[in-house]
């Protein structure tokens, strides 16, 4: 479990996330769980989930060539991962419980970027580095 590793998977599964979050989350199926809603607040949910998209693919773009770095750099960068996943899970948390039932993430997906999150934490913080 190198920092290498864990930089290539994470980045790899916040491409696929942001891809299968756009195809999720395009077209009629992001009003349906909402009658009713206006014309405006239509543009405001498709504006704010292509925004969540393009975030997401910018954010796995930055990971995966942080996993070409040199091991010092990525050391560095995993620890400011594991942070940055620590904050994005507290905020997953509040969505996943502060909202209605089946408005939030989905659990599996809570579930896996937390234990992706954890094992940015290991591997940053935790692990030994044999070539530092």
């Amino acid at each position: 479990m190198s920092t290498k590793t864990a930089l290539l998977a994470t980045g790899i599964l916040m491409f696929l996330h942001s891809i299968i979050y756009y195809l999720m989350n395009s077209g009629e199926i992001l009003y349906v769980p909402v009658p009713g809603l206006s014309d405006s607040g239509k543009l405001l949910v498709e504006k704010g989930s292509q925004m969540v998209t393009g975030f997401n693919l910018c954010f796995s773009i930055l990971i995966l060539a942080a996993s070409r770095l040199d091991e010092e750099p990525r050391l560095f960068m995993t620890k400011a991962l594991a942070v940055c996943f620590a904050i994005l899970m507290t905020f997953v948390a509040n969505t996943a419980f502060g909202f209605p039932p089946n408005y939030g993430p989905p659990p599996p997906v809570a579930l896996i970027f937390s234990f992706l999150g954890l094992w940015l934490v290991y591997v940053g913080f935790f692990k030994k580095n044999k070539s530092m």
